[in-house]
């Protein structure tokens, strides 16, 4: 693994992004689990030795048993995070065939610009699900992280009558506050207009982002500075992709902080994400030792895309 490791201590990372109760419904099993960026990305952030702090909010009905076991799991909450006057954010998910609808059944207050007072990071992933962060939050988390990890899942999503999500264009640029963005084919469309991914990237990377990471379902393609690779997938069997954006960005952003190599870091991403969807719920956050194995058979066998 030629892999230059710029930092070995612990880097400081957040997430901000709701924090939420999913109930997850498939053929073979009904689950209710802690999830959101905050759950997914954060253990998996904290997994490869970094401090984690969620720039959050949870409702006045959070359980007590969850609270106890997040910081059992060593992440911080940010200033501000618990609202007195709405429950968490919530959403029923039901996974056919590879494919998964989202519900909307509750929805917590907005994340505040003010959360982020007096705070600074080496990272922050900024992944909003319900349009819960603004374009004012993004601005200022611009000034308070030395690196910005957008996934824009929650300014596109929308709701129609029964809850049920789908994508939408937004009005205002969110990709020129980023450094690092992750998008899969419906989103790219939705920002860019484009729906060949490599020309999507071109138009993010105009727009001021240095590194595109593209997902599908067979691969990811990776663009920075005048280089481009095509990562496949592993081949699993899927029990469960929630969350699996999520502990990819975790794991990207960790590690690019520590050895400044987007290439090694998508590989790192790439495996953890594709090791998490084998598992239900919080189970599938992967443990260090199995993704940098599995992520080094990846990084020695790729080639550039011609």
């Amino acid at each position: 693994m030629k892999v230059v490791v710029r930092s070995t201590g612990r880097m400081k990372i957040a997430i901000a992004g709701h924090v939420a109760i999913d109930t997850i419904i498939s053929k073979d099993f009904q689950i209710t689990s802690l999830g959101g960026p905050p759950c997914y990305a954060g253990l998996t952030a904290r997994n490869l030795n970094s401090n984690v702090w969620l720039i959050t909010k949870i409702g006045y009905d959070f359980p007590d048993q969850y609270m106890v076991w997040l910081s059992k799991n060593q992440l911080n909450f940010a200033k501000d995070f618990r609202s007195q006057i709405k429950p968490t954010t919530h959403f029923k998910i039901i996974l056919k065939d590879n494919e998964r609808e989202l519900y909307l059944q509750a929805k917590c207050e907005d994340i505040e610009v003010t959360q982020l007072d007096s705070l600074s990071f080496d990272g922050m992933i900024v992944s909003p699900i319900v349009g819960e962060i603004s374009l004012d939050f993004l601005k200022r988390a611009s000034k308070v992280s030395s690196i910005i990890y957008l996934d824009p899942q929650g300014f596109l999503r929308a709701f129609n009558s029964y809850g049920k999500c789908y994508l939408k264009p937004i009005e205002y640029e969110i990709e020129k506050w980023a450094k690092i963005m992750k998008v899969d084919n419906e989103e790219a469309f939705q920002i860019t207009g484009q729906k060949d991914l490599k020309q999507a990237s071109i138009i993010l990377r105009k727009k001021g982002v240095s590194i595109v990471l593209a997902t599908d379902k067979r691969c990811v393609l990776l663009f920075y500075e005048n280089n481009s690779y095509k990562i496949p997938t592993p081949s699993v069997k899927v029990i469960d992709t929630t969350g699996a954006g999520d502990i990819f960005a975790g794991a990207f952003l960790t590690t690019y902080l520590k050895c400044n190599d987007p290439l090694w870091s998508a590989c790192v991403a790439t495996t953890a994400s594709s090791i998490s969807i084998q598992y239900r719920g919080l189970a599938k956050i992967p443990e260090s030792k199995k993704i940098y194995s599995e992520a080094e058979l990846l990084y020695k066998n790729l080639q550039p895309i011609q």
